[in-house]
């Protein structure tokens, strides 16, 4: 019996899928199976990852001769972790190894197990980041030998549990003190001479302000004399 998506289109109408499943899921169906899909392709802004694969099929081999191939995996996965740590400020903290080997009677199962992720976002040179896969090639081989002496067919790195790093270029205080550095450093302004000046420059505020409150005073009691003399004038000519 045919039961995969193919024999659907090989074998079914869209008048027999819409007798069975209705007209709307028919379509779906229908496209499906010819892999016509008319959804417009949106864009995710901010969505990440949460994991970085690399997985290879190969032929039923021996743990023993695993190692060109976990190289290869282990490598790829390291140097995308490194670009994504570099763009997003995370890093992982496990290894998931996922393998599918074959028994005698020719059943395929699979398995897996996890380890440490190598830490690998500081390395300094390519001396220390052959030297970094190198043992996480070798702590991988051990891992699945110790669970697995079959003939091994399939092969795959997870890196998951990311952990995002703190960053303080945007926080405020920084942001301040940039600025401040920045600016002190272009008009180059000596910190004892931008002290006078500040002093200078409060001292001719604070002397503005009592000048403006004697003239109000002074104004005011020229009023108030003013009102006085209009008042007795009036009283004299009644």
């Amino acid at each position: 019996t045919e039961t995969n998506m193919s024999s659907i289109a090989k074998y079914l109408s869209i008048s027999d899928l819409t007798k069975a499943l209705g007209s709307q899921s028919a379509r779906m169906v229908w496209d499906a199976c010819r892999g016509i899909d008319e959804e417009p392709v949106k864009a995710t802004k901010g969505a990440l990852t949460k994991s970085i694969t690399a997985f290879k099929s190969f032929s039923p081999t021996n743990i023993n001769h695993l190692q060109k191939w976990i190289s290869l995996l282990a490598s790829d996965v390291c140097s995308r972790v490194i670009i994504d740590s570099k763009r997003n400020n995370r890093f992982p903290k496990t290894c998931t190894i996922q393998y599918y080997y074959v028994k005698q009677e020719g059943k395929r199962i699979g398995s897996s197990a996890r380890i440490p992720f190598p830490t690998i976002s500081n390395y300094k040179n390519n001396h220390d980041k052959e030297e970094i896969i190198s043992k996480f090639v070798q702590q991988i081989q051990e891992t699945i030998k110790g669970k697995c002496q079959e003939q091994i067919v399939r092969l795959g790195l997870c890196a998951v549990g990311f952990i995002y790093q703190a960053s303080t270029s945007g926080q405020i205080s920084s942001f301040f003190q940039a600025s401040t550095t920045s600016m002190a450093s272009s008009l180059q302004i000596p910190k004892q001479k931008l002290k006078v000046d500040i002093c200078t420059n409060l001292k001719d505020v604070e002397d503005s302000a009592q000048n403006n409150l004697q003239n109000n005073l002074q104004c005011s009691t020229k009023k108030q004399n003013d009102h006085k003399r209009s008042g007795v004038k009036v009283q004299d000519n009644l």
